[in-house]
């Protein structure tokens, strides 16, 4: 019996410290995951932020700072990394390791804040503009290649909805700002080039139109590579020093006038083609089928009837057969190239630049071309009497259907 008690020691023995070592790792384990980090998120003057995201780095687990800036979050599997943003201060990174409280004092980004916007006849910088608005550089407008302003402006910005009326190279783009809103009741803004108004009436080129009502582009005539930058003034309060004529909202559109400030002459040259095809045709009758098939319906019918000779019937087979999609559908060619000379000195800023575009559409002789030149110059004579010009000279030709038209409606045979 006492031999027996021995071995059954020895054989419980170990079990007891397998189950105490299992225990104590899951323990860590469960101990790890669910390590919670507070602290305080603060700017440089010790004031709170509220609305700091925080976010654990490399993963989607992250929390907001409340009113007074403060913060709790529990980390879960990855990096002991939390990554601290909020706009208009710069992006910081926090190592945890044995912190459970960790507090943060984001600076200021001055690169951002300091960035100078065009503001109705002026210009601010944005920490002290207090109206909605939005703006798009140069390299974020050409970034899909547009061939107008409108196309570029697509999907650039929140509150801005462009829409084209048909797939006409020349076809009208509607602009719309935060829904329609009118005084006048219409619903484009107010253009702004350079300083100079194109406002909402008929009379001026927002609402031109070619042939059977069919308005064409009211900014086509602008070359998107002499673009320097362009902003959106969205609320009543960027947009009052226009008065009515920014109801519906104001877009300024502000172009390039000169190279580098260290005098010397700049000359560029960009150029890109672009392939138009249909993506899908409607599927369709050959003409064998679409004969096979009125014979089964109407075998009597105008295709198997020759009303010269009733004794002789017609073979419609002999008939010319077309498929009309092939016939008014092709691959179209979008070319464009630019050239641009600009210089920056202290007394004297130019910039001239050469634009030409050539846009077929899918539909055969349905193409527009752009010859374009614009030319910013200006000249101080001292420092109380400054001149200069911007002159912008546009050619345009359009071939083809116009976007609706006035035929009679096609009848079945």
């Amino acid at each position: 019996m006492k031999h027996f008690f021995k071995e059954n020691k020895k054989f419980r023995q170990p079990n007891f410290f397998v189950i105490m070592l299992l225990m104590l790792l899951s323990f860590t384990s469960v101990t790890a995951q669910e390590k919670s980090v507070t602290g305080n998120v603060t700017d440089n003057n010790g004031e709170p932020l509220p609305g700091v995201s925080i976010v654990q780095k490399g993963t989607q687990n992250g929390v907001i700072s409340d009113f007074d800036g403060n913060y709790s979050i529990k980390l879960v599997d990855g990096p002991d990394i939390l990554v601290f943003s909020f706009m208009g201060s710069k992006t910081e990174e926090k190592k945890v390791g044995d912190n459970t409280v960790l507090n943060v004092v984001l600076s200021d980004d001055t690169q951002v804040l300091d960035e100078i916007v065009v503001v109705g006849y002026g210009t601010q910088t944005k920490k002290e503009t207090t109206g909605s608005q939005s703006s798009v550089k140069t390299k974020d407008l050409l970034s899909n290649s547009p061939t107008d302003i409108a196309s570029g402006l697509q999907g650039k910005m929140t509150g801005l909805k462009v829409t084209t009326a048909s797939g006409d190279p020349s076809a009208g783009s509607s602009i719309v700002i935060r829904g329609a809103s009118s005084v006048t009741a219409g619903t484009s803004p107010l253009y702004v080039i350079d300083g100079v108004l194109f406002n909402n009436s008929q009379d001026e080129v927002v609402t031109s139109s070619v042939g059977n009502n069919s308005s064409s582009n009211p900014l086509a005539f602008l070359n998107p590579s002499d673009i320097k930058s362009i902003t959106v003034l969205k609320d009543a309060s960027a947009t009052a020093i226009y008065g009515a004529q920014g109801a519906n909202g104001v877009i300024l559109i502000e172009t390039k006038s000169g190279g580098s400030t260290d005098g010397t002459s700049q000359i560029s040259f960009d150029s890109w083609l672009g392939v138009n095809q249909v993506a899908n045709t409607v599927p369709v009758l050959s003409g064998n089928e679409f004969i096979e098939y009125r014979r089964d319906v109407d075998p009597g019918g105008y295709l198997f009837y020759n009303e010269l000779d009733p004794t002789k019937p017609r073979n419609p087979y002999a008939l010319p057969q077309h498929d009309w999609q092939d016939e008014i559908l092709r691959t179209g060619f979008t070319q464009n190239y630019n050239l641009a000379l600009r210089s920056n000195s202290k007394k004297t800023t130019y910039s001239i630049s050469l634009g030409v575009l050539k846009n077929q559409a899918i539909i055969k002789n349905n193409d527009n071309s752009r010859y374009s030149t614009r030319i910013n110059l200006s000249h101080r004579f001292s420092d109380k009497l400054k001149v200069g010009t911007n002159t912008d000279l546009s050619y345009f030709v359009y071939n083809g259907a116009t976007q609706s038209g006035g035929g009679k409606t096609a009848q079945n045979g």
